[in-house]
């Protein structure tokens, strides 16, 4: 039987990166099916190093998988998992069985799961996944970082690791060493931030032919339609992705952080000038 799934698309990226944003303006097209985040290649093998071997899947993963179900209308499918241990390998196929299905059922060809941290197992994806592509994206260390910082105070049962400067910087190095590790394979993507706000029809085509899709100019205007299936109730750090995209210039590395903790960020950045321009998306 034909695969009648075209693509399957990750869209990864250090959190505060404008991963939320990109993947609003690729929902908008008519072939593609977007889903909120599932979190589920973080769960997918036991927090618990010494468990790997076993087979098993973290904890985490049945709950995580049964709030996903619950964001994309399907609860229902909570039936169909597993109510004792299942091997990873059977839990991976009935996720991307029911990613598929609703792509199907939307009678779209390609769809996008974005779970930004999904950088950090691009090869677990690349394991359990049918020909995967990923489009990355990058966005200036010092900005990613102090909005990292910022979300981390504001929001700290959510984002309890953040409240902790050099946590933030750990989390993006780790996150663009991912990245330069495999921007120059073909099915993968980069794209720098600053030119997806300034330059964003040429980034949407871009990604398009990548895709193998065809461009449509009103992927800028429906994108706001898109960001209700993508952003939950409960993540108030999303709410100005529906807003213009001048708004998502912002930076807070000079307001928020003090001279001493601006030069320690500095200090410590990973370099990412080896990402060239081409590679970065910026033709």
């Amino acid at each position: 039987m034909t695969d009648s799934i075209k693509a399957r698309v990750f869209i990864v990226g250090c959190p505060r990166s404008g991963t939320t944003l990109l993947q609003s303006m690729l929902a908008a097209h008519q072939q593609i099916t977007s889903f909120p985040e599932s979190h589920f290649f973080l769960h997918l093998y036991p927090h618990n190093r010494r468990l790997t071997v076993t087979g098993l899947t973290s904890k985490m993963l049945l709950p995580r998988v049964e709030r996903f179900l619950e964001e994309i209308g399907h609860p229902q499918w909570r039936d169909r998992l597993p109510r004792r241990p299942w091997p990873r390998g059977a839990w991976a196929r009935r996720f991307l069985a029911m990613l598929d299905r609703v792509a199907r059922d939307n009678g779209t060809p390609i769809w996008i799961e974005k779970t930004p941290d999904h950088v950090n197992h691009v090869e677990t994806i690349e394991r359990w996944v049918r020909a995967p592509r990923f489009i990355h994206i990058v966005r200036p260390g010092a900005d990613v970082i102090a909005s990292l910082y910022d979300v981390g105070r504001r929001y700290p049962d959510q984002w309890p690791a953040h409240s902790d400067l050099d946590k933030c910087i750990d989390t993006w190095n780790r996150a663009v060493r991912s990245t330069m590790r495999h921007a120059d394979r073909p099915n993968h993507r980069v794209v720098r931030y600053a030119s997806l706000v300034e330059r964003p029809e040429t980034v949407l085509r871009d990604l398009c032919d990548f895709l193998q899709i065809t461009f449509t100019p009103d992927l800028l205007d429906r994108r706001r339609e898109s960001v209700s299936s993508i952003v939950q109730s409960d993540e108030a750090w999303k709410a100005q992705v529906g807003d213009g995209i001048e708004r998502d210039r912002a930076s807070k590395f000079a307001d928020l952080l003090s001279p001493p903790e601006q030069q320690r960020v500095r200090e410590r950045l990973v370099d990412i000038s080896v990402l060239d321009e081409a590679t970065m998306g910026t033709s």
